[in-house]
């Protein structure tokens, strides 16, 4: 009987820290909104404008 009362009060004290734990962790890198304007590609990069004007440049010739 104490065994199992020392058991549950481990369980217990286990689930504490890991729900503040879990709580710790979404505040740190859940809690920003989504912003999708620092995600969001605005136009080709410039790997792409150098293959166009390569592209270019062949056509041209």
């Amino acid at each position: 009987m104490r065994q199992q009362n020392i058991l549950s009060s481990l369980l217990v004290v286990v689930a504490r820290k890991a729900t503040r734990l879990h709580r710790r962790f979404r505040q740190a890198f859940a809690s920003a909104s989504y912003r999708p304007e620092l995600h969001y590609m605005r136009g080709p990069g410039p790997k792409c404008i150098e293959k166009l004007r390569a592209v270019d440049m062949l056509a041209a010739d």
